[in-house]
């Protein structure tokens, strides 16, 4: 069998032809074609995990926001807690203040008026003795108890200090005033015994006083001299309030 290389060479030539063809118009497009596919796929690939990444780190951030805002409610709920706790002590601290504050005052209240009771209770009672003994001492005035009055208050002149005799003896006007209505007889010996111890001759103005409970009483000159048996009363009086004032002992 003869060979036409011709035919053979023709044929390497229109193959090779074809293989260019198919390198520069197929097969390289479509490389290119994949490459770039490839490449977008790649770059989309990449741009997915950015994304993704970015994603994750919002979420990440997110969650980190959420524990902080968790947190931070935690705080200010427990602060709101303490601070709700701390008022609540603070008003039962100020009502058992004001409770304490209200008892003390009662009982200070309680201990006046008490007190006061107490008080009026020794007064009445001394004031009542007192007029019970003026009572019994007007009762049984007579002659012989004026004649003892009369002594005893010119011993009280006898007392006086040289002051008084002089105010007494450059008085104008000189008042006797007595429980009980002087006789004459009484009334001479009054003048006398205060001439003697006045040192001069005096004419007193004589006036009987219900005010004056078994006594005498000589004014003049700004100066007064008197005894009566309200002075011992008195000082009964106080006496028995003070006796009734002082706590039982056991």
């Amino acid at each position: 069998m003869t060979i036409d290389w011709l035919t053979v060479v023709a044929q390497v030539v229109n193959f090779l032809v074809l293989v260019f063809l198919l390198q520069h118009f197929l097969y390289q497009p479509v490389l290119n074609a994949m490459a770039r596919r490839e490449e977008r796929i790649a770059n989309e690939v990449t741009e997915a995990e950015r994304r993704e990444a970015a994603a994750d780190r919002e979420a990440e951030r997110f969650r980190e926001m959420q524990r902080a805002l968790d947190e931070e409610r935690t705080k200010r709920l427990e602060a709101a807690d303490r601070e709700a706790e701390q008022r609540r002590q603070e008003l039962l601290e100020q009502a058992r203040e004001e409770v304490r504050q209200a008892r003390e005052q009662w009982h200070n209240d309680l201990a006046g008026e008490q007190a006061e009771l107490e008080r009026s209770v020794r007064r009445t009672t001394a004031r009542a003795v007192a007029r019970i003994a003026r009572r019994v001492l007007a009762d049984l005035a007579d002659a012989e108890l004026e004649g003892c009055i009369m002594d005893r208050f010119l011993q009280r002149l006898d007392a006086l200090d040289s002051e008084t005799v002089r105010g007494l003896r450059e008085a104008t006007e000189l008042t006797v005033r007595t429980a009980f209505p002087l006789e004459a007889e009484q009334a001479d010996r009054l003048r006398r015994e205060l001439g003697k111890r006045l040192g001069a001759e005096v004419a007193p103005a004589f006036e009987q006083s219900d005010a004056i409970l078994c006594g005498i009483e000589l004014t003049g000159g700004g100066h007064k001299v008197a005894w009566s048996v309200d002075e011992y009363l008195a000082e009964l009086g106080d006496a028995l309030e003070q006796t009734l004032a002082r706590p039982e002992s056991g």
